[in-house]
């Protein structure tokens, strides 16, 4: 065998290998499907086996790095037992997109403005809000809600997105009631921070932090 007959053999193995590992690489990355009521199994795997929204946090934690949660249109409360701890954590390289009608293949075919997707601190559904479970002022916000809705934390970097929510409700003392980013730089497109009220920061507080914001609204926030 010449030389250049082994350099030739060496480069298809070469890339067949590098093929390969792509190829593992992308089947691992996974959707994960959320609607408000779950369905059948709840394992999350497809539309008809949906997580519900108690397991709507857990299903972000547990994702891996290039997984997506689909999430249906509806409202979704971080904890459904009143924890007013609770918030969606984002995990670091995973992306979260509402906006569905739960019938989509692919993401492309979503519509986030036809299909309202609810993220809301209103844990007891007593704060006056509209028709999609919207409050639309920090002054309607009644009792405990959450104190953040959303956060994120540990180094989240821009492949972790936040795209396609309506965020609402959050009551915190401290600061970020609609989301907290701290030492994270998330990717939040068209996303709208909605009546939440801190003490800093009512829709959004960044504390080291550099969160690309795409598309968004804020109205009806406060801070004291």
């Amino acid at each position: 065998m010449t030389m250049l007959q082994r350099f030739r053999r060496y480069a298809r193995v070469l890339f067949a290998a590098s093929a390969m590992i792509l190829v593992t690489a992308t089947a691992e990355a996974a959707v994960r499907y959320v609607t408000q009521e779950g369905a059948g199994d709840k394992d999350g795997r497809d539309w008809g086996n949906a997580y519900d929204e108690a397991a709507f946090p857990a299903a972000i934690l547990s994702a891996g790095s290039g997984d997506e949660i689909w999430v249906k249109a509806g409202v979704y409360r971080p904890s459904t037992t009143n924890v007013t701890t609770a918030s969606f954590v984002l995990k670091n390289g995973v992306a979260v997109y509402g906006g569905f009608a739960g019938t989509e293949a692919s993401s492309a075919d979503r519509n986030p403005a036809a299909n309202t997707t609810v993220l809301t601190g209103d844990l007891a559904n007593d704060d006056t809000h509209d028709a999609n479970g919207v409050t639309v002022n920090a002054a309607n916000i009644s009792g405990d809600n959450s104190l953040c809705v959303v956060s994120a934390d540990s180094g989240c970097g821009q492949t972790t997105v936040l795209d396609g929510f309506t965020i609402t409700a959050g009551k915190n003392t401290a600061g970020g009631g609609g989301m907290f980013n701290n030492n994270s730089s998330p990717t939040v497109t068209n996303c709208t921070f909605s009546g939440n009220a801190a003490e800093n920061g009512g829709g959004m507080c960044n504390t080291n932090s550099s969160p690309t914001v795409t598309n968004c609204a804020f109205s009806g926030n406060a801070a004291t």
